[in-house]
Parts: structure tokens; C-alpha cells; sequence
């Protein structure tokens, strides 16, 4: 919308997609979540770009099998983080596992550099403010389910 009344609808591609995440750097737009195929294990996370909001560019990313809640950006670098898929490990979910969670970008999305905040931790948000960037989630629902909150320069 250019007036916050009137909306249109955009179709990023032809993929079923799920995408919580809409986040502008001051220089694009990002959307950021997942694409599902039809089952729990064909659902693997996604990062689009966009200059206008209306033409939409999918991003390689290094890592997949991650759905994507949450994006931030302290001017410089990107971050987008979430939780591992059941795609990732080949299907299976289980309480212990290590994946990289999280992407960050320097350039705009064009590279990213991958990192996992805490073993089986999933980000449901993400700041940056007072100089770090903060993750608020919780221990994976495998797990304790337990809250928790991360911080990064």
C-alpha cells in the first residue's frame, strides 16, 4: 500500500509460502519465512528481496531447512533467525540437535554468513538496539520449552 488504505495483493511466485517476516534496512525490502510442499518434511525456510515491495527476488541462502520469524539490522548487517525444520534432519524431530538457526547478510542478502545461537534453540524475534542485536525464543518444544533471551554484537 502507498497510502495505508488502499492494499494490493502480491504473489511472490507460485509456491505455497508462509512468510511472518517483512523488514526494510533502509535500502530494500525482505520477507523471510518458509515454503511448504505438502508435508511436514518439504517445508524449508525462505528470504526474498525486493526494491519496490511489488517485484520479489528469492535469495540463496547457505542454509535451508530453517523457518525464518524474524529480521533485523543495525545499518550494516542483516540478521534473520528462526528454528530448524524436520527437513533438516531428514525428517526426524528430536530434542538434540545443532543447526544453524540464524543468516547474516553485509551486502544485502547476497552472501550469508550462518551461526546458531544455542543448540536447540528457536528465535521467535529479533531486535537490535543499545549496540547488540537481541533474540527472544525459547528451548526447542522438543525439549523443556523454556524461554530465553540471546545478545550479540
Amino acid at each position: 500500500s502507498s497510502d495505508g488504505n488502499l492494499w494490493n495483493e502480491i504473489a511472490v511466485n507460485d509456491e505455497p509460502h508462509h512468510l511472518p517476516t517483512i523488514f526494510h534496512d533502509d535500502s530494500q525490502f525482505f520477507l523471510a519465512g518458509g515454503r511448504w510442499s505438502g508435508t511436514l518434511t518439504d517445508y524449508w525456510g525462505a528470504v526474498y528481496a525486493s526494491m519496490d515491495g511489488f517485484n520479489w527476488t528469492r535469495l540463496q541462502t547457505r542454509v535451508e531447512d530453517v523457518f525464518y520469524r524474524d529480521a533485523a539490522s543495525n545499518g550494516v548487517k542483516l540478521v534473520v533467525a528462526g528454528s530448524a525444520t524436520c527437513g533438516y534432519l531428514g525428517g526426524k524431530c528430536f530434542a538434540d540437535f545443532d543447526v544453524p538457526v540464524g543468516l547474516s547478510s553485509t551486502d544485502g542478502g547476497v552472501t550469508w554468513d550462518a551461526f546458531n545461537i544455542d543448540g536447540d534453540y528457536e528465535s521467535y524475534g529479533l531486535a537490535w538496539g543499545n549496540g547488540r542485536f537481541v533474540s527472544v525464543g525459547r528451548k526447542s518444544r522438543f525439549s523443556s520449552d523454556e524461554g530465553a533471551i540471546y545478545t550479540a554484537e
